[in-house]
């Protein structure tokens, strides 16, 4: 039975002041996309790194490393200069050393608290990047006066992986305004300037009755490098079924 997931619109705003704002740098909870024109590059991956992506149990490309979670069932491809990050809230994070923006983590739903059968349970591509989207914004809620954010899906797909299962590829951009004088009675001292614009790109994959959401996050206005990265990223990531334990 399918799950029902609050509906969004495709462009989404949250001016909202009543929470934290504790996701300005890359968190374990961020994780970005790029425009159109970049998702494209982000889900297609070049010749090589399709070739080293073609078994799921091939080894990573030369410049990256391999992340396997026996206890959980997931394992991805990160690349080797990035440094593993304690955080809380998701199950495992990485950052890139060069960019503070540009990181990676893994979060799995609790096997108490729901039960999945496929990621066809979130609903369509699209129903799921809108779910995505909106919890996005929820988590880029800020407490400070003046801000404003605004989302937008930019691409939802579907594909089957190299292990056979079914995963879904979102990316949703996330940018944040602020006003430069918020406390200013006349509207001619106040101006909106953009503050940053990343991008969240999303796999989502259920196995073992969990959903595994592997999420990366980038400067919208990326490099060709870095939407590579990101593409192997995506790729490479399996959820797998856990053996069971010894007793």
């Amino acid at each position: 039975m399918g799950r029902t997931i609050p509906k969004v619109t495709m462009s989404s705003e949250h001016n909202n002041n009543n929470n934290n704002d504790h996701h300005e740098t890359c968190s374990r909870r961020h994780v970005l996309l790029a425009s159109s024109g970049s998702s494209a590059a982000f889900f297609a991956l070049s010749a090589q790194t399709s070739s080293a992506l073609a078994a799921p149990s091939s080894r990573p490309p030369p410049g990256y490393r391999s992340y396997r979670d026996k206890l959980d069932g997931y394992t991805f491809f990160y690349p080797s200069a990035w440094v593993p990050v304690t955080s809380a809230g998701a199950d495992i994070f990485y950052r890139s050393t060069e960019d503070p923006e540009e990181c990676v983590f893994v979060d799995v739903t609790s096997p108490s608290s729901s039960k999945y059968d496929s990621v066809r349970d979130l609903g369509t591509p699209r129903e799921a990047a809108d779910f995505v989207n909106q919890k996005l914004l929820d988590e880029f809620l800020s407490t400070r006066i003046g801000v404003r954010r605004k989302s937008d899906v930019v691409n939802a797909n579907e594909r089957t992986g190299a292990d056979g299962q079914l995963y879904y590829d979102v990316a949703v951009r996330v940018r944040s305004y602020v006003d430069s004088n918020p406390l200013s009675p006349n509207p001619e001292d106040r101006q909106e300037y953009q503050e940053w614009d990343r991008t969240m790109r999303t796999t989502l994959g259920v196995s073992n009755g969990r959903l595994y959401s592997l999420r990366l996050q980038s400067r919208t206005a990326a490099t060709d490098e870095a939407l590579e990265r990101a593409s192997a990223v995506g790729k490479s990531f399996r959820a797998f079924e856990i053996e069971p334990l010894d007793e």
